[in-house]
Order: structure tokens, then C-alpha cells, then sequence
């Protein structure tokens, strides 16, 4: 980071700067760790508008939220943010069930609904008329990293199980999620969340945020258990239990192309999930 832009940020915040390090990202903008002479933290992020805006909307609309960071500054130009930095507690022997119960009970169900003529992602990368379709786009842009894991008969069967199970009239009510809840988005400890961040905001229904959360690690998922969240979800939002598999089914599809992209060593155990409950249906 230059030295103009240290100063500015020095402004912003009224202190000056002990140190500055730049952190990886998955988006094509930069994220740094600031921290000040009196040793707080913040972190810095530079990218698009299109996309700074989206989070920042994200963060006022969920001020009321427990586990996200606070919004302290956003540029003119939405080109720029500052928030709070959370402290980074990963605990390897968590307790998954616990954890997403805390999730659904403090946070998804606190969900408020939105304005839009569309479903899908608010920066306008993956859209649709209809939840439905919305999630069948998801699936043909997954489907392209993953061509030699499935074939076209799995995006088929895919596809036909969005369309018998999200195009119900449960899943018409626009809600703002976070988008990308999966456990690598999540600070906790062994039984409790401690943190939420980077949300890459989506107009639809709060199942897909509980989906996304359980299939982001192969740990504990088993049909069993992932109902009985859909129970405790239900509570709040309408949602058909009749179609836990199916649920399970298309949400694991999404994940093994990201899997396949980011984390390849989990394919085996996702896939292996995979065919368990094709077996179910």
C-alpha cells in the first residue's frame, strides 16, 4: 500500500498506522489488516462499486445482527470500506450440529425481506425471474467447472429436482441472505459462533443459506441431522420437509464444483456423499 493512501486512511480513522499487511481474497479487489499505533484492528477492502455496494447495503440492513463485523467507512465513490476486525477463532473440533442450530436460532431466522424484481445475487452476477430459476442458472455455471465429475444426466437430474421442489409458492418472498455462509466464512469456537464475514449478498429464500452452510464441509452430514435443521428452520420460514433429499442433493451439487475449484482434496468424501443419497431418492 503507498504511502498517499495510508495517509488518507489515516484521516478516516483519526490515528495513525503501526502496520499494514495485505490479506489473500477470493474477489479480484484487495483486503488489508490495518492496525494502529494504540493496536486496533480494522480491515480494509478496495474493489468494484458494483460490489463494495452490495456489502455495504449487506452490513447497514444487519446492523441489528449478532457475529458481523461493523461498518465504519465507505467511500464516496463505493469503491472502498472499512470495518471491524474479528477475531479469527477456527476451533478444528467443533461441534457442526451446535453450531448451525446457534446460526438458524441468532441469525438466519432474523432475516428481513427485500424489494426486487429478481432473484439472485444482488451484484447481478447469477439472476433469475424465480427462485427456481435462479438456482437452475447456479447449477449450469457450476456445472462447468465439473464436467468430468458429472455428466449431463446428473445436471439433467439436477435441474428437473429444482424445478419439482423450489418452484412451490414457499419460495416466491424475497429475502436478503448473506449468500456465502459456509463455514469458511464463519469464526467459532468449539460449540459457538464467534464471528460472520464476507457476505456476497442473494435475494431468495433462507434455505439456501442453511444449505450452503451445511454442505461447505463433508463433516457430519447426514441426512438425519440435516433435518432436523430444516425442522428448527421451519419454525420460522415455510419450508416442504418432505424434500429433505432433494434439498441436500442440489446444494451438494453446488458445492462439489466449488470443492473441485478451491478445496479438490474433499472431492472424494463429497462424492461419495453424492451417491449415498442418490441412492435415498
Amino acid at each position: 500500500m503507498d504511502s498517499h493512501t495510508i495517509h488518507r486512511l489515516e484521516e478516516i480513522l483519526s490515528t495513525k498506522m503501526d502496520k499494514v499487511d495485505i490479506l489473500a481474497g477470493g474477489s479480484d479487489g484487495r483486503t488489508y489488516l490495518l492496525q494502529t499505533l494504540e493496536q486496533t484492528k480494522y480491515i480494509f477492502k478496495t474493489d468494484i462499486p458494483q460490489l463494495i455496494t452490495v456489502q455495504c447495503d449487506y452490513y447497514k440492513k444487519y446492523k441489528h445482527l449478532p457475529y458481523l463485523p461493523k461498518l465504519i467507512y465507505e467511500s464516496p465513490q463505493k469503491d472502498e470500506i472499512i470495518i471491524s476486525f474479528l477475531l479469527q477463532n477456527k476451533n478444528l473440533d467443533y461441534d457442526k450440529y451446535q453450531i448451525l442450530t446457534e446460526l438458524i436460532n441468532n441469525y438466519i431466522s432474523k432475516y428481513k425481506t427485500i424489494e426486487s424484481d429478481m432473484f439472485g445475487f444482488k451484484s447481478g452476477f447469477i439472476v433469475g425471474r424465480t427462485f427456481s430459476e435462479f438456482l437452475i442458472a447456479q447449477t449450469k455455471e457450476s456445472y462447468g467447472y465439473i464436467t468430468d465429475v458429472f455428466n449431463s444426466d446428473d445436471l439433467k437430474m439436477t435441474i428437473n429436482l429444482i424445478r419439482s421442489t423450489y418452484s412451490h409458492k414457499n419460495y416466491e418472498q424475497k429475502y436478503l441472505l448473506h449468500g456465502d455462509l459456509g463455514f469458511h466464512n464463519l469464526y467459532y469456537t468449539k460449540n459457538s459462533i464467534t464471528g460472520i464475514i464476507d457476505p456476497d449478498p442473494i435475494i431468495g429464500h433462507p434455505l439456501y443459506d442453511l444449505v450452503f452452510a451445511y454442505c461447505s464441509t463433508p463433516k457430519e452430514i447426514t441426512l438425519f441431522r440435516f433435518k432436523q435443521l430444516l425442522i428448527l428452520l421451519s419454525q420460522t420460514y415455510k419450508i416442504d420437509l418432505n424434500f429433505s433429499r432433494e434439498y441436500l442433493l442440489i446444494g451438494l451439487f453446488k458445492r462439489i464444483s466449488s470443492c473441485r475449484k478451491h478445496h479438490p482434496k474433499d472431492l472424494p468424501e463429497y462424492l461419495q456423499l453424492w451417491k449415498a443419497i442418490i441412492k435415498a431418492l
